[in-house]
């Protein structure tokens, strides 16, 4: 029923804490406790991962697990995207699909999935923020990007 945004700490380019404080579980309680049931999370995956082989940094990947743990022990329901994130994938709309963009979207997504693979309804993943599409070309694009993102967390779930 009530958002809040967690915005400005893990969706930071230069580090967790160098936009805004890092989060914590006094934070995430004084949230719940003014009556907030839903936290969006925005997340910077590119920016927190090894550009060869597209591994999100284990700690970055705690970090943010932590957090999503703190809300949801509160009852809350979080919101877990990519945002903005250098504009790696939403501002890279061509028209054309890129194969590394589509080769980020699958690794990140599989971790992502991977990790929060146990959790309930509590957590939604979305896989972009604002995409800049101006185009129908853009938009094909950026649902093949989508439909990575969708295979990609399905291929985690147990059958």
């Amino acid at each position: 029923t009530y958002g809040w945004n967690l915005g400005n700490t893990l969706e930071s380019t230069c580090g967790v804490g160098c936009w805004a404080p890092a989060p914590t579980q006094t934070l995430i309680n004084s949230v719940a406790g003014a009556g907030f049931n839903t936290v969006r999370i925005p997340c910077a995956w590119d920016s927190h991962a090894n550009q060869s082989t597209y591994q999100i940094d284990p700690t970055y990947m705690a970090t943010v697990k932590q957090t999503v743990d703190w809300c949801i022990a509160k009852g809350m329901y979080v919101v877990l995207n990519d945002h903005w994130d250098g504009g790696w994938l939403q501002s890279s709309l061509t028209g054309t699909v890129n194969s590394t963009i589509n080769a980020k979207v699958k690794s990140y997504w599989t971790q992502i999935a991977n990790t929060f693979k146990s959790y309930d309804g509590h957590l939604l993943l979305a896989c972009t923020n604002e995409p800049t599409c101006n185009t129908t070309a853009q938009t094909n694009e950026l649902f093949v990007y989508y439909q990575t993102f969708v295979n990609s967390i399905r291929a985690t779930v147990p059958s």
